[in-house]
């Protein structure tokens, strides 16, 4: 019994430092070097506090969305979208928010038509807000 009580909370224990891990800087940057940029934008918003760049680059059967200078104040958990617009209310999820501040990346495949998905929305599903926009050009 002792043995399964100990196992729960080493999971519970790991679980909560993963969690944590999203507070701190990430520093994984996209080696862009040779490729060519399809379509970028930065980051903006009306009310919250969030700044950086964010680009896209496109290469055999995927694509990859790079965010470098990332930067954005702390909450709750938010995740990153791709729209049809500057409201959530046609798009694709990412995953989500890697780091609150930093260089990062996600890479996905092409069944996402960023020529019709190309607003990259921040939100916080848990509170229904959306932080930060761009459009991709």
């Amino acid at each position: 019994m002792k043995k399964i009580i100990l196992f729960a909370l080493l999971i519970a224990f790991i679980c909560y430092k993963k969690k944590q891990n999203v507070d701190k800087k990430f520093d994984s940057d996209f080696d862009s070097s040779q490729l060519a940029t399809s379509k970028q934008g930065g980051l903006s918003s009306n009310t919250y506090k969030i700044s950086g760049a964010i680009k896209l680059f496109q290469y055999n059967n995927s694509k990859t969305l790079s965010f470098k200078g990332f930067n954005c104040e702390s909450g709750p958990t938010f995740n990153v979208y791709l729209s049809t617009s500057s409201l959530n209310t046609d798009f694709k999820e990412l995953r989500d928010l890697k780091a609150l501040f930093g260089n990062f990346y996600y890479t996905f495949n092409n069944i996402i038509n960023t020529d019709i998905y190309n607003y990259v929305l921040i939100y916080c599903k848990q509170c229904s807000v959306l932080l930060g926009k761009t459009k991709l050009n």
